[in-house]
């Protein structure tokens, strides 16, 4: 597990395998929904963000995301109740700009 991951591009808080999988985690708080959930601050200029990150990442590492499993998951937390969205968003992100 890789922890607060930054590069040049971003930061990636929780980098995981799961499997075949490459998990890249996005964790985000709110103390209290009063101005929404904290699931909903990861809008599309962050995921965008986030998968370029991810590429770099890979990169890095000597691996590509068109041939390694990628899953990128949102762990949200607001006042004492979790959501984890597993597949939150993928690469469609890049690709409809």
């Amino acid at each position: 597990m890789t922890r607060n991951s930054q590069c040049a591009l971003g930061e990636i808080d929780l980098i995981m395998r799961d499997g075949e999988y490459w998990v890249f985690i996005e964790v985000r708080y709110r103390q209290t929904s009063r101005f929404g959930l904290a699931e909903a601050t990861v809008d599309k200029y962050k995921q965008r963000k986030i998968l370029l990150t991810a590429i770099s990442w890979l990169h890095a590492h000597s691996l590509s995301i068109d041939d390694v499993a990628c899953r990128f998951d949102i762990f949200a937390v607001t006042g004492n109740q979790y959501n984890w969205i597993t597949n939150a968003f993928g690469l469609e992100i890049i690709n409809n700009g």
